[in-house]
């Protein structure tokens, strides 16, 4: 079974509380009050996860759990509590923050969490 972990920061903002992102069809954006950035958070995943599909050639039938964190976590810990919660094959944990790691949508950073390199760098 393929597991990929990758730490990650969510765009943070006084206006909107953090965003849980679970199945990958059925995200919670209710939180953010700015439409323009809804907007684009939903566009960077979209993204994302196209790139996943094909790189891992996940089947059009199947959907790859999404999770999103908000702390930094152990992330090896938090993985494994995910895991077990929703035993799935694949889980991919993404970053859609413009300020930490790698570009949201980026294939650096769909690069980055197949690898499973989990450090923050310059992109």
């Amino acid at each position: 079974f393929l597991k990929i972990y990758y730490a990650h920061t969510l765009l943070q903002s006084e206006e909107f509380r953090p965003i849980r992102i679970g199945h990958a069809y059925s995200r919670d954006f209710e939180g953010i009050q700015n439409e323009s950035l809804k907007k684009y958070l939903k566009e960077r995943i979209k993204d994302v996860l196209a790139f996943f599909r094909t790189a891992l050639m996940v089947p059009k039938n199947e959907d790859p759990l999404v999770v999103a964190d908000l702390s930094h976590c152990d992330q090896a810990r938090y993985g494994s509590h995910v895991e077990e919660k929703y035993n799935k094959d694949i889980l991919i944990f993404i970053d859609v923050s413009m300020t930490h790691t790698c570009k949201p949508g980026s294939r650096t950073l769909a690069y980055a969490s197949v690898c499973g390199i989990n450090k923050s760098r310059e992109d």
